[in-house]
């Protein structure tokens, strides 16, 4: 049985060298002019609610900048830090005395594995920000340092982030050159699947595969490193692959419009449309529209193969279709539904991911409102959900007062579990939360606890799972917190 807290690494002190990256770029020495209060003084100002991109940094007279293609980040919401070293995301919890004196403690990490020199720049920043105790910054520009002078980051105002709605898999519908638009080549399938977090793209042009480095920072993108595999195909595809790829790497903005991405630069534009399961969201509504509709075939086309095994073997969708139907097919009937997804890490290093929906369910003559969750996995950038098999497992004990469903904000929920689950567990969408597992016969309560704890209103626990033999499943419960 693992915790939730498998996902992450915990820092527990500042290592005494930090690697270096990118040697010779020079920093900035001259600090914003608005500075820490005075000692002695409230802090007059603070940088809540506030975004950075990594400019670079140095520790121990030794500058490091970030590689080439990633934005490292950096966002104060309270009293907590978030952001991205590149490669992994981290979080910290912040304090400003009233001496002006800052501190970042707390630091927790994911443990995703990348190049060597994104992990050499992910060392030293994380060193650096676990040593600085003081701040300087103005509406455009942050400092971090620490009074000996021996170790500095600096960051710019970040623009708005990437869209949630760029990540994953794409369809290209047409290829603008110039002022002419032509469609895609009939008999070819050119694809393409972003991947905001890593820095990356890759897909197929029509004939060839191909992969290479990405940024996308607000409205911008800059595609690097482009490789490509050589096989041979019509000379029509070929050409419209040579323009795909020089269209790619020549991008300068990119946009999203409802199910439409454009990639647009000098030369022309490339235009996609969301593939059906693109990403998870659309992957878990694309299925329970086709299951509301008795288009159980299409609804079979987007379901993980455990999943669909577990069905077949159990005389097919038909067997399904009148509980399939009054059930997950209610929920396309939702006029308030709200969809989010949630993902973590396994201790296996497995990513798991589940797409969560609230809303004003009617289904077999009730009506309430309720939250609901599929678990999704990903396969080659196209995302299939994994209702069955590992659904079901999870019993939620989650303390009640004398009104239901109403529940203190501090109190901590309990989770029932078979042994040798793997749990990862989020509040509303943000997770996985701290746990404690203690185990009883063949069941394992797993206690969580959320800091700070949750504001009074409506809120969602998620609880992702993985069982022994690697089956993923979600589920949720919706409960209200009061003053």
């Amino acid at each position: 049985m693992h915790g939730a807290r498998g996902w992450w690494r915990v820092l527990v002190g500042v290592a005494v060298v930090a690697a270096a990256c990118g040697g010779g770029d020079v920093l900035d020495d001259n600090p914003p002019t608005t500075a820490s209060p005075a000692a002695g003084t409230p802090p007059a100002v603070t940088f809540d609610e506030t975004s950075w991109a990594v400019e670079g940094g140095s520790f121990g007279g030794v500058v490091f900048v970030p590689p080439l293609g990633r934005v490292p980040t950096l966002t104060v919401t309270g009293d907590q830090v978030t952001g991205s070293t590149g490669c992994n995301t981290y979080t910290a919890t912040l304090e400003i005395a009233p001496d002006g004196v800052l501190s970042l403690t707390g630091f927790a990490v994911t443990e995703v594995g990348c190049a060597t020199e994104l992990m050499e720049f992910e060392r030293a920043m994380l060193d650096v920000l676990a040593a600085v105790d003081r701040f300087e910054w103005d509406a455009d520009r942050l400092v971090l340092f620490d009074q000996a002078g021996t170790v500095r980051l600096e960051l710019v105002a970040a623009p708005p982030m990437a869209d949630a709605g760029l990540a994953g898999r794409w369809q290209l519908t047409g290829v603008t050159l110039a002022d002419t638009a032509s469609s895609v080549v009939a008999g070819t399938d050119p694809w393409l699947v972003v991947d905001v977090e890593a820095g990356a793209i890759r897909g197929n042009g029509g004939c060839n595969d191909f992969g290479a480095r990405a940024s996308f920072q607000g409205g911008q993108v800059m595609v690097v490193d482009l490789i490509h595999t050589e096989v041979a195909c019509g000379e029509a595809i070929m050409r419209q692959e040579a323009d795909v790829f020089r269209l790619l790497v020549g991008a300068s903005s990119w946009h999203v419009e409802g199910s439409a991405l454009t990639f647009t630069g000098e030369g022309g534009s490339l235009t996609f449309t969301v593939a059906a399961g693109g990403s998870p969201e659309a992957a878990a509504q694309a299925w329970i529209e086709a299951i509301a509709t008795g288009d159980f075939d299409t609804a079979a086309t987007l379901m993980a193969p455990a999943s669909l095994a577990y069905v077949e073997e159990r005389g097919g969708m038909a067997a399904f279709s009148t509980d399939l139907v009054e059930g997950w097919g209610a929920w396309a009937r939702v006029d308030d539904r709200h969809v989010w997804s949630v993902s973590g890490r396994f201790a296996d290093g497995t990513v798991g991911t589940a797409v969560v929906m609230v809303g004003t369910v009617s289904q077999e003559g009730m009506t309430e409102h309720r939250a609901a969750t599929l678990a999704v996995v990903e396969a080659d950038g196209s995302y299939l959900v994994h209702p069955f098999t590992a659904a079901g497992q999870v019993g939620f004990v989650v303390p009640r007062t004398d009104v239901l469903d109403r529940v203190s904000p501090d109190v901590a929920f309990e989770l029932s579990v078979p042994d040798g689950f793997d749990v990862l567990v989020f509040l509303d969408d943000v997770g996985p939360l701290a746990s404690q597992a203690t185990s009883a016969g063949d069941r394992v309560t797993v206690t969580v606890t959320s800091d700070p704890a949750p504001q009074p209103g409506d809120h969602v626990l998620t609880v992702l799972h993985q069982t022994s033999d690697g089956l993923i499943g979600a589920q949720s419960t919706l409960f209200t917190t009061q003053p």
